[in-house]
C-alpha cells in the first residue's frame, strides 16, 4: 500500500511501522527507499516526536479487544486536524465477535488460545466514537473489492484470507469468518 500511495503522492513523506522488527525489514526490501520505517507498539501512547496528518491502519484493529484505548493511541500519533483511516472486517449487524481458535496444523500449545480475528460492529464503534472527545467526526465507508481481485484459497494456510463471490459481491473469507470490510474514517481535532 505504501508503494501505491508514494506513486500517487511522491511529494509526501511516508512512514511505516510494526511491532515486529522482521516485518519492518521485509517491508523495507519491498518498498521505495524514501519510505521510512520504525518499530512502534500501537497499544501504547506515542512516545516519539513524529505525528502524522493521516494515519492508515490496515488489518490491525481486529487484533485488539480494547478498541477505545487503541483509538486514543492512534490519536496520540495524529496531528491536530488530522485523519485516521482504519480498514478491516466489521459487522453491520450489531453483533461484536471475539474469536479464539486453534490452528491444528500449527499449534505450539495444543490449546484454543490464538486470537486476532475480532469483528467489531459498526453500532459498537459508533457508541465508542461518540465518547472520544478528540473525534470530531466519523464515517463508515463500505469497501467494495473489484471483481477481478481474485485471491485463491491456500490449503496449507486456511487462516490466510481468499476471495469469493457472494450475491455478486467480491468478499474475503477465511476458515473463521466471512468478512465485510469497511474503512472507518475519523477526523481528529485535538
Amino acid at each position: 500500500m505504501l508503494n501505491y500511495l508514494y506513486g500517487k503522492f511522491p511529494n509526501c513523506n511516508f512512514y511505516g511501522s510494526d511491532i515486529i522488527p522482521q516485518s519492518i525489514q521485509l517491508a523495507k526490501e519491498k518498498t521505495n527507499d524514501s519510505i521510512e520505517y520504525f518499530v512502534d507498539d500501537i497499544t501504547k501512547k506515542n512516545d516519539t516526536q513524529l505525528k502524522c496528518d493521516v494515519i492508515i491502519s490496515v488489518g490491525v484493529f481486529q487484533i485488539y479487544e480494547d478498541i477505545n484505548s487503541l483509538i486514543q493511541n492512534y490519536i496520540s500519533r495524529t496531528n491536530e486536524d488530522g485523519y485516521i483511516l482504519i480498514e478491516g472486517p466489521f459487522s453491520e449487524y450489531g453483533v461484536d465477535v471475539n474469536i479464539t481458535y486453534r490452528d491444528n496444523k500449527n499449534t505450539k500449545s495444543g490449546l484454543i488460545d490464538q486470537g486476532g480475528w475480532n469483528v467489531w460492529s459498526l453500532m459498537h464503534l459508533e457508541s465508542q466514537l461518540k465518547e472520544i472527545q478528540e473525534v470530531e467526526s466519523y464515517e463508515f465507508i463500505p469497501v467494495n473489492f473489484p471483481d477481478d481481485l481474485q485471491i485463491g484459497y491456500k490449503k496449507e494456510d486456511p487462516l490466510r484470507s481468499w476471495t469469493v463471490n457472494i450475491d455478486g459481491k467480491n468478499k474475503f473469507v477465511n476458515a473463521l469468518i466471512l468478512q465485510d470490510h469497511y474503512i472507518i474514517k475519523l477526523k481528529v481535532s485535538q
